[in-house]
């Protein structure tokens, strides 16, 4: 790992500084990851800059791209000294972009940016929660627009409702949708032996269709939802299998619900997983029942195994599920409707797997690392004529 004291040497090529000041474990990680995977190093020279003293366990794993990551020491909260070290490492450095994820890294990086007179800077938004914002962080963020030559949100409704709140033009935020490697996802998508082992070892019976929720287990999500609408299955005499995978702090609370609604033998929770991809592959259909989303990695990942999703009209899941053609979108807080459509795939297996043939076909198309690393390479050179 780079102490940050020595100064990178681009050799002709484009310097780019990635700043994301927690390196742990996470979707925007791991999308880093990819980017810096498959980055064309013939022209761009990458260094990645957290913060020392956050929790940065996933330093491993992009140091195995080849891209040097340096941590920089900043106190917890607010540390205005955070921005000059930035700065002084910036000016050491030289890139010709910085491009910055999440909204520490975009308030720290640009302003550093601008302190050391990085030309090109570039902020991502990766979601937008109503209760995490406030008129203060908006304001903050309009200005830190002012200063940025693009923001990049990985959603339309992303781009919308960010915009809408800090009032930085939407001609100035791009569309660029989470990048994955596709190829793994396609052994998932086929019915094998390990989709049978997998199965076996979950308890999913070959005659039930097996339903998944993959997320924690935290109110937003919205799993009550999914028990009301079990319950009712079993009210029409509609034999199935949920399991619900990820853990958090509502389990208690719904493993106690789902024992009052006597869903408990069709309800199976497992916890956090190490294999959230071969539970995905050993489902017939994935759900998700959240009041609020940006940009679903689940959604997309089953979509990529072959599962069609029955997912909530909210957020993002509108950009992602195309009702009736990759899986259903169902009302917020609808349980019967979320029933009814559980109902008609159990009724009928055959459209399971022509949603899900259709889920991949469209799925493989948007959500490909390779379109991910094009269109961000293309962002970069027009910020680089643009300078």
């Amino acid at each position: 790992m780079d102490s940050g004291d020595g100064k990178c040497e681009p050799g002709g090529k484009h310097g780019i500084v990635y700043i994301l000041p927690v390196l742990e474990t996470g979707g925007a990680q791991r999308q880093l990851r990819e980017l810096l995977l498959a980055l064309d190093r013939s022209r761009f020279d990458p260094i990645l800059v957290g913060f020392d003293g956050q929790k940065n366990d996933y330093v491993p794993h992009l140091e195995a791209t080849g891209t040097p990551v340096v941590l920089l020491p900043k106190r917890p909260g607010f540390d205005p000294l955070a921005v000059f070290r930035l700065a002084r490492f910036l000016r050491r450095t030289k890139p010709a972009i910085i491009h910055a994820l999440n909204s520490s890294g975009n308030r720290y990086g640009v302003t550093a940016a601008v302190l050391a007179g990085v030309p090109g800077r570039i902020t991502n938004e990766l979601n937008y929660f109503q209760w995490e914002r406030s008129k203060r962080h908006d304001l903050l963020d309009h200005i830190i627009g002012r200063y940025t030559d693009r923001v990049v949100a990985n959603s339309h409704y992303v781009k919308t409702v960010f915009g809408r709140a800090t009032k930085i033009p939407q001609q100035k935020i791009d569309v660029i949708y989470n990048g994955y490697r596709v190829g793994r996802y396609e052994a998932v998508s086929r019915d094998d032996d390990a989709r049978r082992d997998k199965r076996r070892e979950l308890g999913l019976q070959d005659d039930r269709v097996a339903f998944g929720i993959i997320a924690r287990l935290a109110k937003v999500k919205n799993h009550r939802m999914l028990l009301r609408a079990s319950r009712m299955l079993n009210e029409s005499g509609h034999a199935h299998q949920v399991v619900v995978a990820g853990d958090g702090p509502e389990r208690a609370g719904l493993e106690s619900l789902a024992r009052e609604l006597g869903v408990s033998g069709s309800v199976a929770f497992l916890g956090n997983r190490t294999d959230p991809l071969e539970v995905t592959g050993a489902l017939d259909v994935t759900l998700l029942t959240s009041t609020t989303e940006s940009l679903s990695n689940a959604i997309i990942e089953s979509l990529l195994a072959a599962r069609p999703v029955i997912a909530t009209d909210v957020g993002g899941n509108p950009e992602l599920i195309t009702d009736g053609r990759n899986g259903f979108l169902v009302p917020s807080d609808d349980a019967e409707t979320l029933a009814a459509r559980m109902r008609q795939l159990i009724e009928n297996p055959g459209l399971i797997r022509q949603l899900g043939a259709a889920a991949r076909d469209d799925a493989v198309k948007t959500f490909s690392a390779e379109r991910m690393i094009r269109l961000t390479e293309g962002l970069y050179d027009e910020i680089l004529e643009s300078h």
